[in-house]
């Protein structure tokens, strides 16, 4: 009689195991899915920064060949007068071509942090 009383107990606590192993082994599941899905979004996302940061990039750089495209034409504007021949203009000249470079010069220093102080 005990015998069989402790063996019916025995297989109650062994399918109330089999039963938390289900469980379990369900919910690990899950959180193995999910957890490569967060992993997934988490690859998107770090694509999608990249791609931004490239396009930054990218738009920062024709922004200074554009730049860079306008200062030399105001520069060339200006060496054309000061090579002009007529004295009194190219001087004036000159001296704006100097000027600016030297605004130029003192912007991009500052910019950087180099005031020379």
């Amino acid at each position: 009689m005990i015998k069989t009383v402790l063996t019916k107990i025995a297989a109650f606590f062994g399918a109330i195991g089999m039963g938390l192993t289900v469980i379990f082994y369900v919910l690990m599941r899950l959180a193995k899915e999910e957890r490569k899905a967060l992993e997934a979004e988490n690859e998107v996302k770090e694509f999608q920064r990249i791609a931004d940061a490239e396009r930054a990039v990218r738009e920062a750089e024709k922004a200074v060949v554009k730049k860079k495209a306008e200062t030399e034409a105001e520069d060339e504007e200006l060496n054309q007068r000061v090579h002009s021949g007529d004295s009194l203009d190219s001087f004036n000249a000159g001296i704006d071509l100097l000027r600016k470079q030297s605004e130029r010069g003192n912007k991009r220093n500052s910019g950087a942090g180099n005031c020379g102080a």
